[in-house]
């Protein structure tokens, strides 16, 4: 749960410009309504993901061009859920932004990954097991990132304090 703030944190020291894409009156007031369900459900509907990615797309489309004018070679970097920025959802950031040639990486800690411990033949918390960071892409020459959804994935160990019994 921290991982956010230690990435705003760092674009900060880092001297980055850092926008909010999150348009809160929208998320929280117009999606529960439109869609008659409780906020923690609405928000998580496949309209909201759209609806959310095409109003981030107005706010990163144009920095990017603005920017680009005067730094030909700029990187951008867009924090965002696993379902935002999937290259194999359609309505995804990486899927309205492919014309910019998007890398995504996928950020996972050890209650994340299952569906990748179970094809490995593990525990669906086995990525927990690893004692370091790590970064995985694919190997020369291969990209099944347009099947997977990312070009490579930051594994973390899980913290601790951030387990939560799965056996209850």
């Amino acid at each position: 749960p921290q991982y956010g703030n230690c990435i705003y944190n760092l674009g900060k020291e880092l001297n980055m410009d850092i926008y909010g894409l999150e348009n809160l009156r929208y998320a929280y007031l117009q999606v529960p309504q439109e869609s008659d369900l409780p906020f923690t459900v609405a928000n998580t509907t496949f309209r909201a993901m759209t609806a959310r990615n095409n109003a981030w797309v107005k706010i990163i489309r144009p920095v990017m061009q603005k920017t680009l004018q005067q730094y030909p070679d700029a990187v951008f970097f867009v924090y965002a859920g696993q379902a935002h920025t999937d290259k194999t959802m359609l309505p995804s950031l990486a899927f309205l932004l492919r014309e910019e040639n998007p890398y995504c990486i996928s950020i996972r800690n050890g209650f994340q990954g299952g569906f990748l411990g179970l094809l490995l033949g593990k525990r669906p918390d086995w990525l927990a097991e690893l004692p370091d960071p790590q970064l995985w892409t694919w190997k020369e020459g291969k990209d099944f990132s347009g099947l997977a959804g990312f070009d490579a994935q930051l594994v973390l160990p899980l913290d601790e304090q951030d387990a939560v019994p799965i056996d209850k």
